[in-house]
């Protein structure tokens, strides 16, 4: 499967990770923003970790929504091993669905 590229114009960020999450992809979605950059691992189409600058977790996949003008890359590879799994516990549908949630409450007040 070619690996996923582009940006938010084109696609995103929910439509990204349901493609990643229904085709059990394995890898990391690289994000890029001006000067932000992060990553969202994905491992079998579960969303593991997330991370940009000093946030992880929850708190990373959060703060991508709020990318306007992101680029982003997928890269299909194995998870380093001494990767943190923290993500791994929620369902990707209900990580997935807090993240559109959220992309709808910042354009109702457009954030």
């Amino acid at each position: 499967m070619p690996e996923p590229s582009g940006s938010y114009a084109s696609s995103n960020l929910v439509e990204i990770l349901r493609i990643l999450m229904v085709t059990k992809q394995t890898g990391y979605l690289k994000i890029k923003d001006g000067e932000n950059e992060g990553y969202i691992a994905v491992e079998n189409g579960v969303i593991v970790n997330a991370r940009t600058g000093p946030y992880t977790a929850l708190h990373a996949l959060f703060q991508f929504v709020a990318w306007r003008e992101a680029r982003f890359d997928f890269h299909e590879r194995p998870m380093a091993i001494d990767l943190s799994k923290d993500l791994a516990v929620y369902d990707p549908k209900v990580l997935i669905a807090g993240i559109a949630a959220k992309v709808d409450e910042m354009a109702a007040h457009k954030i």
